[in-house]
């Protein structure tokens, strides 16, 4: 029996409050991964044991977003009586008071289901502003029928190129948004409370060079983006980074730009050692079935995809993401960056507290999700917390991604952001921070609870298996560093030490040095460089101390013995 989440329980408040006051169509935005299947079985629910009676349904595009949004209706609600009408399921059940559908099964046939109350829509942003669409041609078949139809949307991405938010514009299928909780900060209280884990985008060595490919509407000219990418020298060179990224995580998703770039890059991992299978719509459905399932098993690290796991893939372990996809949708990159945003539990902590959540998330194995973006995605588009939204033609243009880059260790992050999000480089404070994008924002419509502040520190012992020391420098005109990897089971914990001038963390280098080596002042080496050459003489503790309750683990302490 599922027990639902106060956030969970406040969007059936907030829906039932916003039909109440008359409208028939709202949005209820919700981050990737905190359970808008959960969301849909509460409204349902409610309403059908309320006013018996009604007819509901529930329609997306895939089959596996089908099968999720079916069972976490019948994990809810056991007695509920529904169906599933989808032809990839092999199930035509029309009959029955709630049907859970695929609109390219159902859009034909509308007369099936006769009368229905409630529609909701899993994945909005993919309904068009076309009258002729199938979403639209299906709405108004039922509207026919009821007038009164009440038809929600859920979805991460509440936005669509050409349109802007989707309750914009004149020929807008949804009335207002009910709930927004995809703002900034209602993202960053999911991440505070331990539901969602950070996607951690690290700017590349490489990134690919898009600047001569066209634009066809509104997104990268398919073919043309495929020649400037699908190179084999770079294929390879993009590789190599990827793997050297992926060393310390277990499961990664790589994104590409087509169907031969998909196999190219997937032979490549496979030649350098990294057990890699690969989808794509050219395999057929019981093969790609399959794949994806021996992925999910184990059988593979990596899986490369290009059009077929942006929504409905739900693997809370996947820790890596290399973006070799380069798009102008804001909602394509917010989606693709949802599938790494769902937290890996350790077992044997209480879930039902935010305490339990984020120690949990800490002693495991995925405290987030690392990004390569290879696209420049995150420049172009932004943060998956604060992307830029399209808005249509006569609304001023967004402006650039509220982003920024640590000198420290490389890692995009919000524009705001005190701290780096990976290393916890110290930002220089700005006197104001301007806003860096234009154009209507997202207006968070209910105020999710402020959280908790843990006064306590939470330490846990992590013993250490081994250490590695590698040369770090972002670029010719950055201070390089000795980034010291912790191996602690299947944890690791970084940090990075400057011995070079310049650094205005010098000192705290050298004293690190000294405990180390226990040598005397004059014997610390002056750079990185020398310093990698004597890294045999450096003491290497048994454990380490890790505070766990904060947004990133800070080793405390380090144990000798």
């Amino acid at each position: 029996m599922i027990v639902p989440r106060d956030y969970q329980s406040f969007a059936l408040d907030a829906w039932l409050n916003y039909v109440a006051d008359g409208k028939t169509a709202p949005l209820l935005l919700y981050p990737t991964g905190v359970g808008k299947s959960v969301i849909l079985a509460l409204i349902i629910a409610h309403c059908l044991k309320s006013w018996p009676g009604l007819r509901a349904m529930i329609l997306t595009h895939s089959k596996e977003l089908i099968q999720q949004d079916y069972d976490k209706l019948m994990d809810y609600w056991p007695e509920a009586v529904a169906g599933i009408y989808c032809a990839g399921l092999k199930r035509q059940e029309y009959y029955k008071p709630i049907t859970v559908g695929s609109i390219q099964t159902v859009y034909n046939v509308p007369e099936l289901f006769a009368h229905v109350d409630l529609l909701f829509i899993d994945e909005a942003h993919l309904i068009s502003l076309k009258e002729q669409s199938m979403y639209r041609s299906f709405i108004e078949k039922l509207k026919e029928r009821n007038p009164n139809l009440v038809v929600t949307g859920l979805t991460a991405t509440g936005w669509r190129s050409g349109q802007g938010m989707l309750h914009w514009g004149e020929n807008a299928l949804f009335d207002g948004i009910a709930v927004d909780a995809c703002s900034l900060e209602a993202f960053n209280w999911f991440i505070d409370e331990g539901y969602l884990v950070p996607p951690v985008a690290q700017r590349t060595k490489f990134q690919y060079d898009v600047s001569k490919v066209k634009t066809t509407a509104g997104e990268f000219n398919q073919k043309e983006l495929d020649a400037a990418v699908n190179i084999t020298t770079v294929n390879e060179q993009v590789v190599l980074l990827a793997c050297e990224a992926f060393e310390d995580r277990n499961h990664g998703l790589t994104f590409c730009t087509g169907t031969s770039h998909v196999e190219n890059i997937a032979a490549i991992y496979n030649h350098y050692g990294v057990r890699t299978t690969f989808v794509h719509t050219k395999v057929p459905g019981k093969e790609r079935d399959r794949r994806i399932e021996a992925y999910l098993a184990g059988d593979y690290q990596m899986m490369v995809n290009n059009g077929i796991l942006t929504t409905g893939f739900d693997f809370p372990a996947l820790d890596y993401i290399a973006m070799m996809k380069a798009t102008r949708s804001s909602s394509l990159w917010v989606q693709m960056l949802g599938r790494g945003t769902r937290p890996l539990y350790h077992p044997g902590f209480d879930l039902s507290t935010r305490d339990g959540r984020l120690a949990a998330i800490m002693a495991g194995s995925k405290p987030d999700c690392l990004v390569s973006d290879f696209a420049k995605n995150t420049e172009r588009l932004g943060p998956v917390n604060d992307p830029v939204i399209p808005v249509p033609r006569g609304m001023k243009k967004p402006g650039e991604a509220p982003i920024r880059i640590c000198d420290q260790c490389g890692t995009y992050n919000h524009a705001s952001a005190p701290l780096c999000i990976a290393c916890g480089f110290e930002f220089p404070r700005r006197e104001k921070l301007q806003a860096m994008t234009t154009g209507k924002a997202l207006v968070k419509r209910k105020k999710i609870p402020d959280p908790v502040i843990i006064e306590e520190p939470q330490i846990l012992d992590f013993p250490v298996d081994h250490v590695t020391y590698k040369y770090y420098r972002k670029s010719e005109e950055h201070i390089p560093s000795v980034r010291v990897s912790y191996k602690c089971g299947i944890r690791t914990f970084d940090e990075w030490v400057f011995l070079d001038k310049g650094s205005p963390f010098q000192g705290k280098g050298r004293n690190w040095w000294i405990q180390r080596a226990e040598c005397s002042p004059a014997e610390i080496p002056e750079t990185a460089s020398q310093a990698l050459t004597q890294t045999d003489i450096l003491r290497i503790p048994t454990s380490l101390k890790v505070q766990v309750n904060t947004k990133h683990p800070r080793i405390t302490e380090y144990v000798y013995k």
